[in-house]
């Protein structure tokens, strides 16, 4: 064990000072000091990584997603009706249309809460001429205790749905029931358009 001689102790305090100070002018530093300039330079390569990340993977992504426009929607097809009063029956023009639609892709059918079932017009047979613009669609259907029959005109005979179209349903031998509301709806084959009615 070593001792420091009575009166030396200022000058071994001295001398420990002494090396303190040199080693800073030397540029030593702490080891405190050194320990959190390395975290500062880890804390920082961390920093400058995740914007590398950034920069490299998810601005490209981001980019990527921003710059191709969203698809649009199909538009589907779809008409408006009005309607008017004839003998037996009624008289349904088409008021306007959106998209192109074919008449001999489209269903007309016909329901009442009186007869409780629909009936139908399918696209016309191939064996049905087209007379004059008017297309026959197939037969008298049986609606409850009438016989409705439909004929369609096609105003411009090119066989889509325009503004200006028609057809008529009449029931025989005395028309609709009275006070009955009915509902008729065009598909094609998708719904196109409907209408509700009092007779």
């Amino acid at each position: 064990m070593s001792h420091t001689a009575p009166g030396n102790e200022g000058a071994a305090d001295t001398g420990k000072s002494l090396r303190g100070d040199q080693r800073l002018l030397l540029g030593e530093h702490p080891p405190s000091a050194v320990s959190a300039r390395r975290r500062l330079s880890d804390e920082r390569l961390m920093a400058i990584a995740v914007i590398a990340l950034v920069i490299l993977v998810i601005a490209p992504i981001a980019l990527y997603f921003a710059l191709i426009a969203p698809e649009e929607e199909p538009e589907i097809p779809s008409a408006v009706m009005s309607m008017s009063e004839i003998a037996h029956g009624f008289r349904f023009t088409i008021a306007d249309v959106n998209g192109t639609i074919l008449w001999a892709n489209a269903r007309i059918s016909l329901f009442s809460s009186l007869v409780g079932t629909a009936v139908g017009w399918q696209s016309p047979s191939s064996s049905i001429p087209m007379i004059s613009g008017v297309v026959w669609y197939g037969e008298t259907i049986q609606f409850g205790g009438t016989n409705a029959t439909l004929e369609l005109t096609d105003a411009a005979g090119d066989g889509t749905i325009d503004v200006g179209d028609y057809f008529t349903v009449v029931a025989e031998p005395s028309g609709f029931a009275h006070g009955i509301t009915y509902y008729l709806e065009i598909r094609a084959p998708s719904y196109v358009s409907s209408l509700d009615f009092v007779a």
